[in-house]
């Protein structure tokens, strides 16, 4: 099978297993948002960022490095190596993630004696997010060497409708859906994890047929040391600084506080999901480093295409959403109108996926480790300032500005990289040939041809 039919059955499953994952994802959280109370709510979000709080466990974004040095050493043909980095991997991520779990496990009698029964409850049943985690990064890192397309598209999709069905049914079983909410999370990971489970040894067993391995720690301290402890911190430092902010809300605002914002943020990221712009260059920057001029003028135009995108789609969406969804969801109104403001964070939200996107390219994550923690520090102050004077409204305005300042910090250090790089207004104006070839490669991306 030729490199162009498999990415294009690879882009094909992923085009249609999205369809089933949006529809069942909005009915799922159709089912939340009218069961739960806004306070019940607020509680689910704040156990369920549990996980990526401590997700420092799981070790987040070195998979990336590893399917990469796995892919190196199948085009070598060199399986007992390929085994060698997977054995490795298996050991340190099951060992991180078993004393990931048993620290929640355990402390959810303290957290029952703070709170109540039932949130101790929660706490329990969200630990055996670190066991499940772990295996399905395993599951996906084989599939992907193995280039399963169709395995991991038709794996995402069952974990969505696993899902809703998980919740329709322990709301049924179950007087209290906060529970449920939280068993629907975890259960649907597992059963999904059992049902791939043959997929998954199939493929181990085709990737190292023949081929003896061993396991220790050696393969990954290595990768670590090398290249993929940056990818670890970035990827970590994400995830925290977007749960820390959750507890903030709580601590100084409410509980229905975290609901409102949490209800605002994920309207946020639906509406940029409908613009994949930034996923679609990821792969096409990188073809370009070594062309310094090209490179820059890449990144320039992405910018100015993120930017036209983004805007004509906080406008639509600030005009249609609120209203349409404040007549399903009324308990939710604030957190449409608080949508309507965060949508400003569209704007520099683009500019900064751009330079994210830039930055691993040049192979540069020691400096985004430096950008995302800089910008968790400006956060957290502006959070500890701006929550209580304004509550929620802080948190929305806290966002704007935090996406602006990572967005200006990345462009100062790609500026020092490259002094000659200094959009102007006429870039974003004009319309070139390179506004043409670029439009040409992200259609050849989003609908690829086979051959």
């Amino acid at each position: 099978m030729s490199l162009a039919v498999t990415i294009g059955k690879g882009v094909a499953w992923t085009s249609a297993s999205s369809v089933v994952i949006r529809l069942a994802g909005l009915i799922y959280l159709f089912v939340i948002l009218r069961t739960l109370s806004v306070y019940e709510y607020g509680v689910v979000e704040l156990v369920l960022s549990i996980p990526p709080l401590l997700s420092f466990f799981a070790l987040p974004g070195l998979e990336t490095t590893l399917i990469a040095d796995m892919g190196v050493e199948r085009e070598k043909g060199d399986r007992g190596r390929m085994r060698y980095l997977f054995e490795s991997f298996l050991s340190v991520r099951l060992l991180l993630a078993a004393v990931a779990w048993a620290l929640v496990f355990f402390s959810a009698p303290f957290v029952a004696a703070f709170y109540n029964a039932h949130i101790g409850n929660m706490v329990r049943v969200v630990s055996f997010v670190f066991l499940s985690g772990a295996l399905r990064t395993l599951y996906l890192v084989l599939f992907r060497v193995g280039l399963k397309f169709k395995v991991i598209a038709l794996y995402s999709a069952l974990e969505e409708v696993l899902k809703l069905t998980l919740l329709l049914l322990l709301l049924q079983l179950t007087p209290v859906p906060p529970l449920a909410a939280v068993g629907a999370y975890v259960g649907a990971e597992w059963i999904a994890l059992l049902a791939l489970a043959p997929w998954a040894a199939q493929v181990r067993r085709e990737l190292f047929a023949g081929a003896r391995g061993t396991r220790g720690f050696r393969a990954v301290l290595h990768l670590l040391r090398a290249h993929g402890k940056w990818s670890v911190f970035s990827t970590y430092m994400g995830s925290f600084h977007n749960s820390i902010r959750l507890w903030l809300i709580k601590f100084f605002v409410s509980t229905e506080a975290v609901a409102v914002f949490a209800v605002a943020q994920g309207l946020l990221q639906q509406t940029a999901a409908l613009f994949p712009l930034n996923r679609v260059l990821m792969p096409i920057i990188p073809q370009y480093v070594a062309r310094k001029d090209i490179f820059l003028k890449l990144v320039d135009k992405a910018i100015k295409y993120q930017l036209i995108g983004y805007a004509a789609l906080g406008a639509g969406a600030a005009i249609f959403f609120p209203p349409i969804l404040g007549m399903i969801f009324p308990q939710y109104e604030n957190s449409f109108s608080l949508f309507r403001i965060m949508l400003l964070a569209l704007l520099p939200g683009a500019v900064g996926g751009v330079f994210g996107a830039a930055f691993f390219a040049l192979k540069r994550q020691k400096d985004l480790f430096g950008a995302l923690v800089k910008n968790a520090v400006f956060s957290i102050v502006l959070s500890l300032v701006l929550l209580p004077l304004w509550g929620v409204v802080g948190a929305a305005v806290e966002l704007i500005l935090a996406r602006t300042f990572y967005a200006w910090e990345r462009y100062r250090v790609l500026k020092r990289v490259y002094p000659g790089f200094s959009p102007t207004l006429r870039d974003f104006l004009s319309f070139d040939a390179f506004d043409l070839m670029l439009l040409k490669r992200v259609r050849e991306k989003l609908f690829p041809k086979a051959r």
